[in-house]
């Protein structure tokens, strides 16, 4: 019994050490919110453009992101952060995972005022007030341990709208 435990242990420093273990957003997470033409920041005069997924202020956005992770993770934490201030990090989910490795769908959605800001259904075609421009994440841990891997933030800057006023 006491080689399989050393044996488990072994192969965990062996994951920690190749990079095993690791998560990964895959691509560019959506929203169910998206902009259906060119709109104007109406605070810097920013254009956002048309297709655009953002997270609104003001009211629920829900968020789905493909996720995969690597053998030797037990868990996924999924992290959201402000882009002018990375220290703004919200934790929004924790999902238990297969050690084995894998992909799959996580789903999860920022309330009223909840967004990283530092950082439609009738989809929005009005100018807009940009608070700030989030971005995603995902920390893993290995078997046998409790600390998590570093952050692998993903490349998506969510525009974070003061408002989504629907037409």
């Amino acid at each position: 019994m006491k080689k399989i435990a050393l044996m488990a242990l072994g192969l965990t420093g062996v994951l920690a050490s190749c990079g095993g273990g690791t998560s990964t957003i895959e691509g560019a997470p959506t929203t169910n919110w998206q902009l259906r033409s060119d709109v104007k920041n109406v605070a810097t005069g920013e254009i956002l453009k048309a297709g655009t997924y953002v997270i609104c202020n003001d009211r629920p956005t829900t968020v789905n992101a493909n996720v995969s992770w690597g053998a030797g993770a037990t868990s996924v934490q999924l992290l959201a952060r402000g882009v002018k201030n990375p220290n703004d990090v919200r934790q929004l989910a924790d999902y238990g995972v297969n050690p084995a490795g894998g992909t799959g769908m996580a789903t999860f959605t920022f309330g009223p005022g909840m967004a990283p800001q530092a950082i439609v259904v009738n989809p929005i075609t009005t100018p807009v007030r940009v608070l700030g421009y989030s971005n995603l994440g995902t920390r893993s841990t290995l078997i046998g341990t409790t600390n998590y891997s570093s952050v692998n933030w993903n490349n998506y800057k969510y525009p974070v709208l003061e408002s989504c006023t629907t037409a």
